[in-house]
């Protein structure tokens, strides 16, 4: 602080309150404040890079084998599948988001599980009404949980907002 206070830039404003910045962190967001942003409104930025990610990550179940929309075979053709799993995708990431966003760090982590397994009942009802098979439960319901796991992680993550500087 004896830098900033008694420098050579005393006399100049912007160099004054850089050597501020850099000498002083009353000057920043406290991580708490910073949280307390991000659980103010859901980021569609970070809404639209965790579907991105995950829409990806989770495509190999679409591409092997029988082809399938988020491990449930259906029989239609690949590029179809390959767009209902990136549909599928981005309405599970705004559940998720809807959820995920106003809860602190570690609540959020906790909810995961139980986020993915309601969004394994909402697909399972979904696609019952659809006329799709419905017995592959086992794996379908490990895919879901682990969705909402890596789902929640990654939105809390990309969600947090820059730190601001005080003014």
């Amino acid at each position: 602080m004896y830098f900033a206070q008694n420098g050579p830039f005393l006399n100049s404003e912007p160099a004054a309150r850089y050597a501020a910045i850099l000498f002083s962190m009353d000057l920043y967001d406290s991580p708490e404040r910073q949280d307390e942003r991000a659980r103010e409104r859901i980021r569609p930025s970070a809404l639209f890079v965790t579907w991105i990610l995950l829409g990806t990550l989770f495509a190999p179940w679409v591409t092997t084998g029988p082809f399938t929309v988020f491990g449930r075979y259906v029989h239609l053709g690949a590029g179809t599948c390959l767009l209902l799993h990136y549909l599928v995708t981005l309405l599970y990431t705004f559940i998720v988001g809807g959820l995920a966003y106003r809860c602190k760090l570690a609540g959020a982590f906790l909810a995961g599980p139980f986020i993915g397994l309601g969004l394994f009942f909402l697909n399972f009802v979904a696609f019952s009404a659809m006329g799709f098979r419905t017995d592959e439960m086992g794996g379908l319901i490990i895919l879901h949980i682990i969705f909402g796991m890596i789902a929640t992680a990654c939105y809390k993550g990309f969600s947090v907002p820059r730190i601001q500087v005080a003014h």
